[in-house]
C-alpha cells in the first residue's frame, strides 16, 4: 500500500465528549471528565495537523472538526479564526455557540444536526430551551453551510416534513439517519461495571438510556419512512435504501448487547469486493490527549481487533502519528468499505448501505 501522506483525502479532528446539549439519543454529555484543552496548546495543535496534512499530502481535501461541540473550544476558535490554510475546513456544529458573532475565514463551513422544527421537540430531544438561538445561527451561516443530518426517532418522526423545510432554502444536503440505542450500550457498559463512571453519570445516563428506549424506530416507523422519502425524497436528501441501509446495520451492530433492539433480524453483508477498502487509504481520525499528544482514532474493524482498542498510542507530533499509521494501515486486511463516516464524498458509502438494503429485501 502506498504511503498514507499520497493517498490521505479526509481528516476528522475529535476534540471530546464536552457539549452543550442533552441530546437524548447521544452520550457525550454525560461524559463528566470530557477534556478542557488549554486554548493554546489545541491551536498550536491544530495547526501543526492541519499544515502537515495541507503541505505534505497531495491529495488531501478536507478537515473536519467534530465533538460534542467544537465551538465551546477557545483554542479551536483561535485556530479557526488565525489560519489562511487553503483547504477547506469543516465544523461538525449544533449553532449554539457561546460567541454567535465570531469571524471565521472564508474556508470554514458548516455541518449540522436538526432533529426538530419546533421547541417543544427540541426540548423534548435536546433537553434545552435553545431552539430559537440555535436556527438564528444557521440562518446567519447557512452561506456556509455544507450538510445537515436529521437523526429519526418516533419523537419526530410527525414532524420530518418541517423539519426538512427548514433547510429548502439553505442549500445544503440533507440526510435522514435513523436513531441508534448508542445511549443504552453506554448505560449497559455502567450496569456491567459497578466501579464505572461516577454516580451522577451513572444515574443519568439510566434516565437517558430509559427514555431513549421509547423513541427507538420498529418496522412501521420504517415502512413510514419510505412513504416520507416517496414525497420528500430529492437530490438534496438520501434515498429511503440508505435509510433502511443503514437502519439494519445499525441492528446488526447492536444485537449482541443485553438490551432488546430486533434480535430477530439477521443482516446479510453484500459480496465484498477485491478492491480494498478506500477508507482505509483516504480518511483518518485523531483525537489529543488533555496534554496535548497526538492519538490515533482507530475505525477499521480489523484493526480494532489487532490493538484491542479504538485507540493508538499517544505520540509527541503529528509526524510521528503519520509514522504510526502507516505501519498499522498494513495490517488491514478489509475489503469493503465498512463507511464510518459519510463525509468522505466516495460513493462506497452510499452504496454500501444500499446494497445492504437490497441484500436484505432479496432474503424477506
Amino acid at each position: 500500500m502506498r504511503p498514507l501522506e499520497e493517498t490521505l483525502t479526509n481528516l476528522d479532528i475529535y476534540l471530546g465528549d464536552a457539549c452543550n446539549l442533552r441530546c437524548v439519543q447521544c452520550q457525550c454529555w454525560i461524559n463528566e471528565s470530557a477534556p478542557n484543552f488549554e486554548p493554546g496548546m489545541l491551536e498550536a495543535r491544530l495547526f501543526e495537523a492541519v499544515e502537515y496534512a495541507a503541505s505534505e499530502c497531495p491529495s488531501f481535501e478536507k478537515v473536519m472538526l467534530i465533538g460534542g461541540e467544537p465551538f465551546i473550544h477557545e483554542g479551536m476558535v483561535r485556530f479557526l479564526a488565525k489560519q489562511k490554510i487553503d483547504t477547506c475546513i469543516t465544523i461538525y456544529t449544533n449553532f449554539v455557540w457561546p460567541d454567535p458573532d465570531v469571524v471565521l475565514p472564508d474556508n470554514v463551513y458548516f455541518l449540522s444536526s436538526l432533529d426538530a422544527a419546533s421547541q417543544k421537540v427540541y426540548g423534548q430531544l435536546r433537553r434545552t430551551r435553545d431552539f430559537s438561538y440555535s436556527q438564528e445561527g444557521m440562518r446567519r451561516r447557512s452561506g456556509q453551510l455544507l450538510h445537515v443530518d436529521t437523526t429519526v426517532s418516533k419523537g419526530n418522526m410527525h414532524t420530518l416534513d418541517a423539519i426538512l423545510d427548514i433547510t429548502e432554502n439553505y442549500g445544503c444536503t440533507h440526510w435522514f439517519l435513523p436513531i441508534d440505542p448508542r445511549v443504552l450500550r453506554y448505560q449497559d457498559r455502567f450496569a456491567q461495571n459497578p466501579l464505572l463512571g461516577t454516580l451522577t453519570e451513572r444515574a443519568t445516563a439510566e434516565r437517558t438510556a430509559k427514555r431513549a428506549r421509547t423513541i427507538l424506530l420498529d418496522d412501521d416507523d420504517i415502512r413510514e419512512m419510505e412513504s416520507f422519502y416517496r414525497r420528500r425524497g430529492s437530490d438534496r436528501t438520501n434515498d429511503f435504501d440508505t435509510f433502511l441501509g443503514i437502519y439494519l446495520s445499525g441492528v446488526d451492530r447492536f444485537k449482541d448487547e443485553t438490551f432488546e433492539y430486533r434480535r430477530d433480524l439477521e443482516v446479510r453483508r453484500p459480496a465484498t469486493g477485491e478492491q480494498r477498502c478506500p477508507g482505509i487509504r483516504r480518511y483518518m481520525e485523531i483525537t489529543f490527549t488533555p496534554d496535548g499528544k497526538f492519538v490515533p482514532v482507530i475505525h477499521c474493524p480489523d484493526l480494532t481487533q489487532i490493538f484491542g482498542a479504538m485507540q493508538g498510542p499517544a505520540l509527541d507530533s503529528f509526524a510521528e502519528l503519520m509514522d504510526w499509521e502507516n505501519r498499522s494501515r498494513q495490517r488491514a486486511g478489509c475489503r469493503t468499505f465498512c463507511g464510518h463516516t459519510q463525509f468522505l464524498g466516495i460513493d462506497e458509502y452510499e452504496n454500501t448501505f444500499r446494497e445492504v438494503a437490497q441484500v436484505a429485501r432479496k432474503g424477506a
